[in-house]
């Protein structure tokens, strides 16, 4: 049943995401948005490990496993990074790398620490 839990919310997540880019598209470039999506989905995943995780296995693995995995992508940042390189646009590239890194992990602790504050019981 977890298999089926887990792809669902994969599913959610991926149409999640490909509208994500679908309503931005225009307005940010491909590797701003996938950015802004991995920050979004941090900050989620960190928020949400200390809050579901406790109440229900079930919910805990359709969010976070399923629909945050299929909604964030580090297969596209690196495909973005790579593109950026190869273009050679070294700066954006480096600057969108180091956002990643230090952002995703910034969004992810402040998710936590909302979540640690916010919900206590």
């Amino acid at each position: 049943m977890n298999y089926v839990i887990v792809g669902l919310g994969g599913a959610f997540g991926a149409l999640l995401r490909f509208s994500t880019f679908k309503l931005f598209n225009g307005y940010f470039s491909s590797y701003t948005i996938t950015l802004i999506i991995n920050c979004c989905g941090s900050f989620l995943l960190g928020l949400l490990f200390y809050t579901v995780q406790k109440k229900s296995n079930s919910l805990y693995l359709f969010v976070t496993t399923g629909m945050l995995s299929g909604f964030t992508t580090f297969s596209t940042f690196s495909a973005d990074v790579v593109q950026l390189l190869q273009n050679e646009h070294y700066w954006k590239g480096a600057t969108i790398s180091a956002l990643s890194l230090f952002g995703c992990v910034f969004f992810a602790s402040l998710g936590a620490i909302v979540a640690k504050v916010g919900f206590k019981k």
